[in-house]
C-alpha cells in the first residue's frame, strides 16, 4: 500500500468516529473494519477517506489523504480548529441531564458540511429514516454524480472495492426532472423540492448572494421546513446558534426538560437555557436520548 498518501493527525483530542459519523448531522459514511481497527469510509467535498482514530495515543488517521487535502479541506471538515474541551465544559455546568449528554456522546464534532450538498440532504431526509436517506443520497450520487478516482491500494486497505461518486452539483441536478430523481432514487414528492431548490441555489450562487444564516431565510428554499433549515445552517456551519427539533428532540425535551413539547416552547427553552451553546447542545442530546429508548 506504498502508494496509498496517509495522514495522521496528533493529539485529537474530543473525537470519537462512532459520534461524529453516527449521529445523524451527514449520511455518507459508512464503518467497516480495515486493518483490525474501526474505520469510517465516506465521501465530503468530492474526496473519498478513510477514517479511524486512536483514543489511547489520541492520533487520527486519514487514508487516502495527502498533507495538501488535509490542510485545505478535511481539517475544516472535521472542524478541528474548535475547542470542544471548552464547548463541553460550559454545557456540562448547566444542568445534570446535560452533563450526562455531553458524557455519552464525548467525541461529537459538527461537521462543516458544503451547503448545497447539506440542503439537499436535509431535504431528503424530511419525515424519512436514516437508511432510506442513505440510500436515496447514494443513489442521487451515482446517477448524477462524478465519478471519484481511487487507487487499488485504497480497495485493499478498506477491505472492499466498489465505485465512489461524488455528491451532485447544483447544475446537475438543475438539468433533470422531478421524474427522472424520482427513477434515480424514489425520493417520491420530495423530488421537485430537490430541483427547484437546486435552480434556486444556483441563481443566487451566480447573482452573488450570500449564503442563508437565518432559519428565515433557508425556509425560502422549496421543501424546506423549520427543522430542516435548522439542521441545514447548522450542520453547514452557517449558524451553530439554531436548535433543530424532531420528534427524537421533542421527546428528550419534553422528558428531561419542559413539560410542553411543541416547537415553539422548545425553540424559547433552548435559547434561553442554553444560549449561544444551543447547536451543540441540541446534538448531544438528540445522541444521548436515542440511547435512553434502546
Amino acid at each position: 500500500m506504498n502508494n496509498l498518501p496517509i495522514y495522521i493527525v496528533n493529539n485529537v483530542k474530543d473525537f470519537y468516529p462512532d459520534h461524529v459519523f453516527d449521529c445523524g448531522q451527514a449520511f455518507r459514511w459508512e464503518k467497516v473494519s480495515a486493518n483490525g481497527c474501526e474505520t469510517y469510509v465516506g465521501v465530503a467535498g468530492g474526496r473519498v477517506a478513510a477514517i479511524s482514530y486512536d483514543d489511547k495515543l489520541h492520533t487520527l488517521t486519514l487514508a487516502n489523504v495527502t498533507e495538501n487535502d488535509y490542510v485545505n479541506f478535511w481539517h475544516n471538515y472535521l472542524d478541528l480548529d474548535t475547542n470542544y474541551s471548552v464547548i463541553k465544559k460550559s454545557l456540562e455546568v448547566m444542568d445534570d441531564n446535560m452533563s450526562r449528554a455531553v458524557s455519552y456522546g464525548y467525541g461529537i464534532r459538527l461537521l462543516r458540511q458544503e451547503f448545497f450538498e447539506t440542503l439537499i440532504s436535509f431535504i431528503i431526509s424530511a419525515n424519512n429514516n436514516i437508511p432510506r436517506i442513505k440510500k436515496c443520497i447514494e443513489n442521487l450520487s451515482v446517477n448524477f454524480g462524478n465519478k471519484i478516482p481511487v487507487p487499488d491500494a485504497f480497495h485493499q486497505y478498506v477491505g472492499q472495492e466498489r465505485e465512489y461518486f461524488a455528491f451532485p452539483t447544483w447544475e446537475a441536478l438543475s438539468s433533470v426532472t422531478a421524474e427522472q430523481i424520482s427513477d434515480a432514487c424514489k425520493a417520491g414528492y420530495r423530488c421537485p423540492y430537490i430541483v427547484k431548490s437546486a435552480k434556486q441555489y444556483g441563481t443566487a450562487l451566480t447573482s452573488g448572494l450570500s449564503l442563508p444564516v437565518t432559519e428565515k431565510e433557508i425556509m425560502l428554499y422549496p421543501g424546506v421546513g423549520p427543522k430542516v433549515a435548522d439542521c441545514v445552517l447548522l450542520f453547514s456551519a452557517q449558524n451553530r446558534n439554531v436548535f433543530p427539533v424532531d420528534v427524537w428532540v421533542r421527546r428528550v425535551m419534553s422528558r428531561l426538560y419542559c413539560q410542553e413539547d411543541s416547537v415553539s416552547v422548545v425553540h424559547k427553552y433552548a435559547r434561553e437555557h442554553f444560549g449561544n451553546l444551543q447547536g451543540y447542545a441540541q446534538q448531544y442530546l438528540f445522541y444521548y436520548i436515542r440511547s435512553l429508548d434502546n
